[in-house]
């Protein structure tokens, strides 16, 4: 009786550690799986690393948002001077235009007015006679400013060349005007020359100017392009080192991971001989 009392405490004690040691092992068992998902998250440190890296992306993005922005208005100033030179050439180009026939004009008028000597027409004018009225009226405008023709007078007709015509039907050239009209037609001229020539430089010293601001606008939009580049190449090595980073961190996850989970697998083991 007192032996199978001794037994029977035995096998209770027994069976009261078996027990024990079984809830232990359970007890591990999750505090392993919980230590598991816990080292399978990054740690504070390594979500740190990760959260500074992806902002340095984020600010990539912000200030590269920042630089096209910048670009596009400096695109929009150079059109602007682009337009402006385009409009200075055509009001340049009328100015010319006007400047270059006045200029012819009041050249003609002078060549009347002062006739270069060993011209026909210095020859008529040293004559004193009133050629105007007669020979003026049908003969080629171009020849009186000619040289080397030998002019001298003959007798004075009313023919020319033995030919009658009634000159009063013959329009008169620009040489038979007046020399009053002439003189006062040179002065206007002169003064509207000189408004061109003040006008002409004014455009074209805008036009030089333009052309400057053009050439900075060109380098703010070279410098754009580039600073636009430097931070597409800042991100592109933030990615890569941000990838980099979650690959380090991955396998030192896994490194954890795996000796928690062998401590895992063994205790699982444990507690399968228990059951059989």
């Amino acid at each position: 009786e007192n032996l199978q009392l001794r037994y029977n405490q035995e096998r209770d004690n027994f069976s009261t550690r078996r027990r024990d040691e079984k809830q232990l092992l359970n007890d591990e068992k999750f505090a392993l799986k919980d230590k598991i998902n816990l080292a399978s998250q990054y740690t504070p440190q390594e979500q740190e690393d990760i959260d500074g890296l992806k902002k340095s992306i984020d600010e990539c993005d912000e200030r590269t948002d920042a630089a096209v922005n910048t670009y596009n208005q400096k695109l929009k100033v150079k059109t602007e001077i682009e337009s402006k030179i385009s409009d200075l050439k055509l009001e340049l180009g009328a100015v010319d235009n006007e400047l270059k026939a006045k200029t012819e004009r009041r050249t003609n008028i002078l060549k009347v007015l002062n006739p270069e000597d060993g011209t026909l027409l210095y020859f008529l004018e040293e004559q004193s006679i009133e050629w105007r009225e007669s020979i003026g009226k049908v003969i080629r405008p171009d020849l009186l400013q000619t040289k080397g023709l030998s002019p001298s007078l003959g007798e004075l007709t009313d023919s020319i060349y033995g030919l009658k015509l009634d000159l009063d039907k013959v329009s008169e050239s620009e040489f038979l005007k007046d020399r009053d009209l002439l003189v006062k037609e040179s002065e206007e001229l002169k003064v509207q020359i000189d408004a061109l020539e003040k006008e002409h430089d004014r455009l074209t010293n805008g036009h030089k100017n333009l052309l400057e601001e053009l050439s900075l606008a060109n380098g703010e939009i070279q410098k754009g392009l580039r600073e636009m580049q430097r931070l597409r190449d800042e991100k592109e090595q933030a990615k890569l080192a941000l990838n980099k980073e979650l690959k380090e961190i991955k396998t030192l996850i896994e490194k954890r991971c795996l000796d928690l989970k062998e401590q895992l697998s063994l205790c699982e083991k444990q507690l399968s001989s228990f059951d059989n």
